[in-house]
């Protein structure tokens, strides 16, 4: 699902400005912990966790994401390959992608820090607008 919210937070926020107008977030700092996708029970049942290796060059993310009848599924460990940082965030290929872009290549994704306790997923080819709904660190609360 994607949605506008993200990127006018962004715009809120100034991180969509030009260099210099804002400190920028780290993201390997603000990203290796416990995180639960917004409107979920994630925090409570079954958190998301990131870490990133000791070289910096992947992000490990374990999740049991939720299906549609409420269960959950088996325990996911999902590796991308960091390909370069980006403003607040990101850029990064997930090991064994099987979607694919109009050219046929393997998406890619952005993770986009919002703020220090918040962030969303862009892929490569959708608008630059683009987000999905907003994941949150877990033990903080939201607006």
């Amino acid at each position: 699902m994607k949605h506008l919210l993200p990127f006018v937070i962004l715009m809120s926020l100034g991180c969509m400005q030009g260099p210099g107008t804002q400190a920028q977030l780290d993201p390997y700092a603000a990203l290796p912990g416990q995180w639960g996708w917004e409107g979920s029970d994630d925090c409570k049942v079954s958190p998301e966790h990131i870490v990133f290796s000791e070289d910096r060059r992947q992000i490990r993310l374990t999740h049991a994401p939720a299906k549609e009848d409420g269960t959950r599924e088996l325990l996911r460990e999902v590796t991308y390959q960091v390909l370069h940082p980006i403003p607040n965030g990101l850029s990064l290929a997930m090991g064994g992608e099987a979607r694919l872009d109009a050219s046929g290549k393997p998406v890619t994704w952005d993770l986009i820090l919002l703020d220090h306790d918040q962030y969303c997923w862009h892929r490569n080819d959708w608008r630059p607008t683009a987000c999905t709904k907003s994941v949150r660190r877990c033990g903080r609360q939201g607006p």
